[in-house]
């Protein structure tokens, strides 16, 4: 079956498009994990919603939960067909964090390191595969400009800097990926145009 708008998608975020994407609000009262979606061509956005009318889709949906994170399971992410869409909802100061074969996650704005790093190192996954001392892939993302109580790990992970945002502390970002072949998210973010949301290998501390 066709999937133009998929593919209108995925085009974008691969290759620095300026598509813009709308979330319709009732998609944050669904479970992150596959979701059956509607897809509507706006021309220069795509719309993302619930109705029964527009180009079907599964895609990996991670909602937002005011002053909380929220989690995307890696068995979510593996039973995913290869091409399929990740979505979050908008960031406007959010952060997200995701490893490479692991979780990933959407971190509320006002969300402290000293809340959510004991919640993400206490993960199954983490504890299971990403011990103190090792080393894994991590992409992770925040405003520039935000305090650094919100999104500085440097005491507990030693790597390079996380991508950043908007500037001054305003902004907001999209964040979205594609499934590839061995069954993991490549990760893309938009501000304007679409760009890599990269990878970098973060040595735990603690």
């Amino acid at each position: 079956m066709p999937t133009p708008i998929q593919d209108k998608l995925r085009t974008a975020m691969t290759t620095g498009g300026t598509l813009t994407v709308d979330f319709s609000s009732d998609l944050n009262a669904k479970a992150a994990g596959r979701l059956d979606v509607f897809l509507h061509d706006l021309g220069t956005s795509i719309r993302i919603d619930l109705a029964t009318t527009g180009e079907p889709a599964n895609i990996l949906w991670l909602p937002w939960k005011q002053g909380n994170l929220t989690e995307l399971q890696p068995s979510s992410i593996s039973g995913a067909a290869v091409n399929s869409l990740f979505f979050t909802y908008y960031l406007s100061g959010c952060k997200v964090f995701g490893i490479r074969g692991g979780p990933v996650w959407h971190i509320d704005a006002p969300v402290t390191v000293a809340e959510f790093w004991p919640r993400i190192a206490s993960d199954d996954w983490v504890e299971d595969y990403w011990p103190v001392g090792d080393t894994e892939d991590v992409a992770y993302i925040h405003r520039a400009g935000q305090q650094t109580n919100l999104w500085d790990l440097s005491t507990h992970l030693t790597g390079a800097a996380p991508t950043t945002y908007g500037s001054g502390n305003v902004g907001q970002a999209i964040v979205g990926g594609v499934v590839n072949a061995s069954k993991q998210i490549d990760f893309y973010f938009q501000s304007s145009p679409w760009a890599t949301l990269p990878y970098t290998r973060q040595t735990r501390k603690n």
